[in-house]
């Protein structure tokens, strides 16, 4: 009985490789190695199951009853191999958590919320906790895990956070018609020089400029 020791996985990859093309030098190209390490691959195989594995032929190898047997079993094998060595998938249907987001007043709207609605249909057993964005340190957050996720400007984030953008966006001024500068174009310095007041709201850094 040969000792299973002498086995591994890259030669029952091999021993399938030469299954499928009966041919040591396509094998050889199939797995990037010389045709002289396919053949002493092929060498350990007999060994292994103390079987020839493949006689000559005409044109190429032709495998013996012994390695047809193990052919099927050594496939499972790997395929069993590959299997375990995926990762889990991740069903959101059967997810049961709290998903933790820091958000901007108005982010909360455009996004946040579009966004709740649609985990309610993909993972209704997921709920939501928005945490309204006040000056805190988002970095400081995530490694205190507090937060989940967190949908903010640039300006929030340190420049190690691991981020993508979702949007940009641009300022615009809206006026009354009949503001004397409503029919002609406006320059920043213009806008600038303009009489304004600023409302504070009770969200922190938030504000609305009136001219």
């Amino acid at each position: 009985m040969s000792d299973i020791r002498t086995l591994d996985f890259n030669l029952l990859k091999a021993f399938v490789v030469l299954l499928d093309e009966c041919n040591v030098s396509r094998a050889a190209q199939r797995l990037s190695i010389t045709q002289p390490a396919m053949s002493g691959i092929l060498n350990r195989l007999r060994e292994s199951f103390n079987d020839p594995l493949f006689v000559r032929v005409q044109h190429g190898m032709q495998p013996t009853d012994r390695a047809l047997q193990l052919g099927q079993t050594a496939r499972n094998i790997l395929q069993d191999i590959s299997s375990m060595l995926q990762p889990p998938i991740l069903e959101p249907e059967h997810l049961n958590m709290t998903l933790r987001i820091a958000a901007m007043d108005y982010v909360q709207q455009i996004i946040a919320l579009p966004l709740i609605l649609r985990l309610r249909r993909l993972a209704p057993n997921v709920k939501v906790a928005l945490l309204p964005v006040q000056g805190q340190n988002i970095k400081t957050l995530f490694e205190q895990k507090k937060i989940d996720l967190a949908l903010v400007s640039r300006q929030h984030l340190s420049t190690d956070t691991l981020k993508t953008v979702l949007y940009e966006e641009r300022y615009v001024c809206a006026m009354s018609k009949t503001h004397p500068m409503a029919q002609t174009p406006l320059s920043l310095d213009q806008f600038c020089n303009l009489p304004s007041q600023c409302f504070l709201t009770t969200a922190e850094n938030s504000a609305e400029l009136r001219i």
